[in-house]
């Protein structure tokens, strides 16, 4: 690529980057132009459900990875609904909400919603708080409870609107693959939790127009720049959850896409590519985000942010209120734990993988079987390799 090719590119990022910042700050202008009262009182339906299920609720009892985040649910929730009749560009950018001297958030918003006196205003200023723009509106309507079903029927139109894509990609092969990507996400615990159906949103609507614009974006140079558009709406969404699941959806998408039309090891190449535009884009947006607050706000936003990001990126947690040395190794066997402690988990993974194994063979046995000049497939007579029959393995 030419230095003036990677000129404009950044000019490209950063007129992308501007543009996404002034439309995120005219909606949550926007939506704190909304009436708080209505909002008070369907989320007042919350209470029972908070009081009965608790801040970690199991679904299943003894699966963990059914919990729910009930108390991150209570912090979007506490400041969806807080209003003190303030500037409304103030208020969207210092993303306050009720909280009580010695409370956790949860707490926090059991209080509130039971009538308690004596709330402070807490501020949480270096998120975006993007959910803002849905979770706003739907309260004006809707109640807690509502918002989780309509959410759940939401989450599989969305879906099934994905599938029908690939099916007119002629993807069909590879739509058991990609489920069992989204059955790993634990669907049930995603239709319940209004802090992990974000990320889901934003990752089969960013699959959805890779799908429908692919040929576009390719022919016009716009795939970087599509990335970076990933990550800005990961980051503004997101309330740190699982944004990497965004980017990883739609790179295997994208990598199955271009099947076809690179190289392997080229296709591996804009792995790489794709995952630096996709960051870009999100600690771009999120930084603009610190600065914007700390400009607007004339707090020192920039500081705290920076100083949670080495907290939350070092080896030490006080979370509990005892300091523990938490190591990255430590991280990842806590997460593979959380995969394979349920028998349910590893029965699911035989199964599939016994599937494969299947398939794979079936493969070679029929390659064996044909003629060696049927060795090639495909309208450009590609030659056929083992890699292809990974890929196939998933066809059915």
């Amino acid at each position: 690529m030419s230095a003036e090719d990677l000129k404009l590119r950044a000019v490209r990022c950063f007129l992308l980057l501007g543009i996404c910042a002034v439309a995120g700050v005219v909606l949550l202008f926007g939506v704190y132009l909304l009436p708080t009262e209505p909002m008070k009182r369907n989320a007042a339906d919350a209470l029972s459900i908070m009081q009965q299920e608790g801040p970690m609720h199991r679904l299943i009892p003894d699966i963990e990875a059914s919990r729910i985040d009930n108390y991150t649910d209570s912090v979007m929730l506490n400041t969806a609904i807080y209003g003190e009749n303030g500037n409304a560009l103030m208020e969207s950018m210092a993303a306050k909400r009720y909280s009580y001297q010695g409370e956790t958030a949860f707490g926090g918003l059991v209080k509130y919603l039971s009538g308690e006196t004596g709330c402070e205003a807490e501020s949480y200023a270096r998120y975006w708080h993007g959910y803002l723009i849905c979770l706003k509106p739907l309260l004006l309507v809707f109640n807690y409870g509502e918002i989780r079903l309509l959410i759940s029927m939401l989450q599989l139109i969305v879906l099934a609107g994905v599938l029908m894509e690939m099916a007119k990609r002629d993807l069909q092969g590879y739509v058991k693959a990609f489920l069992a990507g989204v059955i790993f996400l634990i669907p049930v615990t995603l239709q319940l939790s209004l802090q992990y159906s974000q990320i889901y949103f934003v990752t089969m609507f960013c699959v959805s127009f890779l799908l429908k614009k692919h040929e576009k974006l390719s022919l016009c140079g716009w795939m970087f720049e599509f990335y970076f558009f990933v990550g800005i709406l990961s980051c503004f969404f997101d309330f740190l959850t699982y944004p990497l699941v965004a980017l990883g959806f739609v790179l295997l998408v994208h990598f199955i896409l271009e099947r076809e039309h690179s190289e392997t090891w080229s296709r591996f190449m804009h792995i790489g590519e794709y995952s630096v535009a996709w960051g870009l884009g999100y600690v771009g947006i999120w930084c603009v985000k610190w600065i914007l607050a700390t400009l607007l706000l004339r707090e020192n936003i920039l500081r705290d942010a920076i100083l949670q990001v080495l907290y939350r990126s070092s080896v030490e947690s006080s979370d509990s209120g005892v300091t523990e040395i938490i190591t990255r190794k430590d991280a990842l066997l806590a997460n593979f734990h959380l995969l394979v402690q349920s028998k349910v988990f590893i029965a699911v993974i035989c199964i599939w993988a016994l599937y494969i194994a299947c398939k794979m063979l079936r493969s070679r046995f029929v390659m064996r079987n044909k003629k060696p000049n049927l060795l090639f497939f495909g309208g450009g007579g590609h030659r056929y390799r083992p890699a292809a029959v990974c890929m196939d393995s998933f066809k059915g």
